[in-house]
């Protein structure tokens, strides 16, 4: 048994040992880090200070990578020079102050940009100077975020302002390792109380079955009546908050079809998004183009502080953002614009095939 783990850890490469052998120049870790993909942006960022340049020119290549919709031109117009003169920006726990204050560094961004709520808990400086001569406008994301310890991500072709664990996933799911002797023998036993006739016996079951995490994984696969659920359950990986909409991946009958292709139609002015609950939002945007919505997430009081030029960007896009900048998501229904949070929709609503 000893054997066996020793083998489970020789083949399991944490990311942070992937992180060191990159930066020692390990052709080989580059690539496990570049297959990660999301999920190795925050570890990187947190080894930053072993090697800037490196690190930084590795996190761009994967923050390219993660952009939603991948026909989005934002990076490479994100490569369009800017000049803008030292100035300092102030960040402020007022919505209206911090969207005023962004001032010329805002000017320096050609994309619409969001900010999402943070704490002063989570930023290391409320203040940033800016300043570029005839530099990529990339930079003077880079020049705030690293003096103030947000990040930014491109979703829904517009910039998203915000603590790097709203905007990223913590790090690669776990892998299974191999069970002991006595946990392997409890595990059958949970799996066998699965068929019990009493309810209550079967849900404690699939909570005891639950605490084995990923490492049950591997016995219930081989299970001739495999429970699906329970294999989804454990097997799903931490998704980033930005991405597709729900509803883009949702199998939709004629009348949903159509009121997708009417939020992905659909046109909006410059929003001024100050503070503004989620609930009355999405009221002005859809109320507007005469949709019906229905909040069934606790986002609906969760505000939204940034101004945002919607007439850049499409109204799925506009409707994409608001709902996943405050953890929610979004299907269609019976016509209806659905809000919940994304674990709740994948269990209520199919997906096409």
């Amino acid at each position: 048994m000893i054997a066996i783990f020793l083998l489970a850890l020789l083949q399991e490469q944490p990311v942070e040992a992937s992180i060191a052998a990159f930066l020692k120049g390990d052709a080989a870790a580059r690539g496990e880090l570049m297959k990660l993909g999301v999920f190795a942006i925050r570890p990187l960022q947190k080894a930053r200070d072993k090697n800037p340049e490196k690190v930084d020119a590795l996190v761009l290549e994967l923050k390219k990578g993660t952009v939603y919709p991948a026909s989005s031109k934002m990076y490479r117009e994100l490569e369009d020079k800017v000049t803008i003169p030292e100035s300092t920006v102030t960040l402020s726990d007022d919505p209206e102050e911090l969207s005023v204050r962004l001032g010329d560094a805002r000017s320096g961004i050609p994309a619409p940009v969001l900010v999402q709520r943070f704490r002063r808990s989570d930023v290391k400086s409320m203040t940033a100077t800016i300043r570029a001569t005839d530099r990529p406008a990339r930079e003077v994301l880079d020049q705030l975020c690293r003096q103030t310890g947000l990040d930014y991500a491109v979703y829904h072709n517009a910039v998203i302002l915000g603590p790097p664990d709203r905007l990223w996933p913590a790090g690669p799911p776990a892998k299974p390792r191999p069970l002991t002797t006595e946990e392997e023998t409890r595990l059958k036993g949970w799996i066998e109380k699965l068929k019990a006739d009493d309810i209550a016996a079967r849900e404690e079951a699939t909570r005891e079955i639950l605490k084995f995490g990923v490492n049950a994984l591997p016995v219930l696969e081989k299970l001739p009546n495999r429970p699906e659920a329970l294999i989804q359950a454990l097997g799903r990986k931490p998704a980033p908050p930005f991405g597709p909409a729900f509803a883009t991946g949702q199998a939709l009958d004629p009348v949903d079809a159509a009121t997708l292709k009417a939020l992905e139609n659909a046109n909006y002015p410059t929003l001024r998004l100050v503070d503004v609950p989620l609930n009355s939002l999405l009221e002005i945007i859809l109320g507007g183009k005469d949709i019906e919505f229905e909040m069934k997430s606790a986002a609906a009081g969760e505000s939204v502080i940034a101004s945002l030029d919607a007439s850049l960007i499409g109204g799925l896009d506009v409707l994409s953002l608001l709902t996943q900048m405050t953890g929610a998501d979004f299907a269609i229904s019976g016509g209806k614009v659905i809000v919940d949070t994304r674990e709740r929709l994948e269990r209520a609503y199919p997906k096409a095939k």
